[in-house]
């Protein structure tokens, strides 16, 4: 029995914890991500506010005319029930006017995080 007791000293080894959330944000509380896909990329700076989205100094409603793109675009924002709370200004470039367009938004948006939630991770 002394010998099994010595044993369980070496078992008790303490594992790494896990890595902590960092708040990555610029002077002005915004966070910034890119999002590609084949030719269009999306540079999106998010950040706490009132709801306002903006593409290329539009409103998204003026630049993505069609609803199913607007309705693609804020997927992302509806799903981690996010809507109004953070403004989004955005620029892109490529893609044309085809539903492509707005695929870089959708690998975009998730990324930056101004909270440190980790449960609302896309935001």
């Amino acid at each position: 029995m002394a010998d099994l007791s010595a044993l369980k000293d070496i078992a008790t080894t303490a594992e790494p914890a896990a890595p902590v959330h960092v708040k990555k944000v610029d002077a002005q509380g915004r966070s910034y991500a890119t999002g590609k896909r084949k030719d269009a990329v999306a540079r999106v700076w998010v950040k706490p506010g009132s709801g306002k989205i903006t593409i290329n100094g539009k409103p998204y409603v003026a630049y993505f005319a069609r609803p199913v793109l607007q309705m693609i675009l804020q997927q992302p924002i509806v799903a981690a029930a996010r809507d109004g709370q953070f403004d989004i200004d955005a620029t892109v470039a490529g893609g044309g006017l085809s539903p492509a367009r707005p695929a870089p938004f959708a690998t975009a948006l998730p990324r930056p995080s101004p909270t440190s939630n980790r449960a609302c991770a896309p935001f």
